[in-house]
């Protein structure tokens, strides 16, 4: 259950505002600048505090947090963050209302660590990359492409409902010739249902079941 931490995040203070946690009594802390910044938490040492959740930053003085500023795309100005989606209840029917790139990779981490059974629908087509491919229908070389973050995996198989409500995805981007189960969504699973979703201009590429919309349906409806 551990976590592992870079030399770069113990000296940036993380670590010692994860160690104390939410101690009201001093108990681990750590100088963060001056003339003698420490590389390592310390035992009783200064109180370190966050400025989250844009700048993702940690000082020894408190700082009033700054919000995040999305671009039309749906990624902070600042920080890069994606910008959650709107969760939405219709008739009893929740589901989160996708309208930019940002909200759909936010939808993807979701799905991946929190909740892989929760719902959406796009609300506008999106546009991942520009120009993934060249006028043969080649991928474009050379060019510095995000890529995709597949939606559901074989050990946690996506199983909610995704409407793309006739719209169209475009720029997806993946390319790892040992990744299994690689497409919009990795994997499918029972009860998952994925529907109505147009990709354009996209480039997908592993090793075993690899598809456009889905790599492996295991159980789900495509």
């Amino acid at each position: 259950g551990t976590t592992p931490k870079t030399q770069a995040q113990f000296a940036s203070g993380e670590v010692a505002f994860l160690l104390q946690g939410n101690r009201s009594e001093p108990v681990w802390g750590q100088t963060l600048t001056g003339e003698s910044p420490q590389a390592l938490p310390v035992l009783g040492g200064a109180k370190v505090y966050q400025t989250t959740p844009c700048t993702a930053g940690y000082s020894n003085t408190p700082v009033q947090p700054l919000d995040h500023t999305y671009t039309t795309d749906g990624v902070c100005k600042r920080c890069g963050a994606w910008e959650p989606a709107e969760q939405v209840t219709e008739d009893g029917y929740s589901y989160y209302k996708i309208t930019n790139q940002g909200q759909l990779y936010w939808f993807a981490n979701q799905v991946n660590t929190v909740n892989s059974s929760i719902n959406a629908k796009l609300t506008a087509d999106i546009t991942l990359n520009s120009n993934v491919l060249n006028e043969n229908g080649e991928l474009n070389t050379g060019a510095n492409f995000t890529p995709w973050t597949l939606i559901g995996t074989n050990t946690k198989p996506f199983t909610g409902t995704f409407d793309g409500n006739n719209k169209t995805i475009s720029g997806l981007y993946f390319n790892d010739s040992g990744k299994d189960d690689v497409g919009l969504f990795g994997c499918v699973g029972t009860n998952g249902t994925v529907k109505d979703v147009t990709l354009a201009d996209s480039y997908v590429s592993g090793n075993n079941s690899v598809g456009g919309i889905c790599g492996m349906n295991n159980g789900g409806t495509v």
